[in-house]
This record gives C-alpha cells, sequence and structure tokens, in this order.
C-alpha cells in the first residue's frame, strides 16, 4: 500500500499544473479530502494517479511520479477528471 505523506513542487510541475489551470494549492487540498490513488497507465507520465476533491469540489486527476523517499510523491501534471476518473473515486 502506497503510503501519500508529501508532494513536492517546484518551478517546472508548478508551471505544467498551470497550463492546465490547476494550482498547486489544489492539488495539497486534495490529501484533505476524498481521493483515491491507482496505476497510471502503461506508457504515460508518471506511476500513480491521484483522483481527488478539492475545497471547492472541484474534481481533479494528477498524474504522480515516485521520489527517492516513497511517503514522497512528485505531481508530473494534471487535469479535471474525466467522468470515468470520477467514478474510480465513489
Amino acid at each position: 500500500m502506497i503510503r501519500l505523506a508529501e508532494l513536492e513542487f517546484d518551478e517546472h510541475n508548478e508551471s505544467e499544473l498551470a497550463v492546465h489551470h490547476v494550482s498547486a494549492y489544489e492539488v495539497l487540498q486534495i490529501l484533505g479530502n476524498t481521493y483515491t490513488l491507482r496505476r497510471n497507465k502503461k506508457n504515460r507520465s508518471g506511476e500513480r494517479q491521484l483522483i481527488g476533491m478539492t475545497d471547492g469540489g472541484r474534481i481533479l486527476t494528477i498524474s504522480l511520479a515516485p521520489t527517492d523517499d516513497p511517503n514522497r510523491w512528485r505531481p508530473v501534471t494534471a487535469w479535471d477528471s474525466t467522468a470515468d476518473e470520477r467514478k474510480a473515486l465513489s
């Protein structure tokens, strides 16, 4: 089981999130709300997908890559969740 204790941000991944109109603040909100983690599809960026709801009710999918610390993950990109991704949250 994966323990998601911390997310790692820098200018690079924050700018990639911004391309999709997602802020690091919104991604962090998900950790305090209902969320699910699942394996990402093969040949996609990131190893896992974090799907969850922001404080404002926005449901996002965030692609996560592992770091050297097994409890810290790096958001690679994010988007508004598709209908299928929203089902995974239910």
